[in-house]
C-alpha cells in the first residue's frame, strides 16, 4: 500500500510542482496520468527516494520515504524505470 498525505514539493526559484497531494493505493496496477508538467515525474522521484518532499508524508509498505531507513527499505521493494533515465 502507498500512502501520501499533503505531499508538496516546492523547486528553487519558488516554482510549485506538488500542492498537497493526497492519496492512497492500494494492491494491484496504478497508473498516473496527466499533461505535461502536472507532477507525475515530481511524485515518482519522490516516491523512489531519488528528490525530498518539501512537506507531508509517504509510506510505501508501511515505510515512512522521509527518513533514510525508510527510503532505503522501499529501494529494496520498489522498481521504477523513467522515460528518460536522466545521467
Amino acid at each position: 500500500m502507498i500512502q501520501i498525505r499533503d505531499v508538496k514539493k516546492v523547486y528553487k526559484g519558488d516554482v510549485q510542482a506538488l500542492r498537497g497531494i493526497n492519496l492512497e493505493i492500494g494492491e494491484g496496477m496504478f497508473g498516473l496520468l496527466g499533461p505535461n508538467g502536472a507532477g507525475k515525474t515530481s511524485l515518482m522521484r519522490i516516491l523512489s527516494g531519488i528528490v525530498e518532499a518539501s512537506s507531508g508524508s509517504l509510506k510505501i509498505l508501511g515505510y515512512d520515504v522521509r527518513t533514510p531507513e525508510g527510503r532505503q527499505m522501499v529501494k529494496l521493494k520498489l522498481g521504477y524505470l523513467p522515460q528518460e533515465m536522466g545521467f
